[in-house]
């Protein structure tokens, strides 16, 4: 495997680590004790569930090029869907943390 495989490895494993942690939060409704303390978990939740999905677009847009299952035009929308789904976590979703 060459060095852009092993990347996108790293960021699949990355990818569903958040997303399991994002679904954990939002399942339980409740923060696990080693994430700062927050005023709303829920927002926690979604604001993992969408940089879990930044890092899964990326790595769906370059699997899909190496099998041959679609071009670089997909590959770039993919990649920009990415980047918006994640500044839209930053810009909405962004935990605060609590003064308390």
């Amino acid at each position: 495997m060459d060095f852009m495989a092993w990347v996108n490895v790293l960021m699949a494993i990355i990818g569903l680590t958040v997303v399991g942690l994002g679904v954990r939060i939002l399942a339980g409704g409740t923060v696990p004790r080693w994430v700062t303390p927050v005023d709303e978990p829920g927002r926690v939740g979604r604001y993992a569930l969408c940089f879990g999905a930044f890092f899964l677009l990326q790595v769906v847009g370059y699997l899909g090029v190496e099998a041959g299952l679609f071009d670089g035009l997909v590959r770039g929308l993919l990649v920009l869907l990415g980047f918006a789904v994640g500044v839209f976590a930053l810009v909405r979703y962004r935990p605060r943390v609590s003064r308390g």
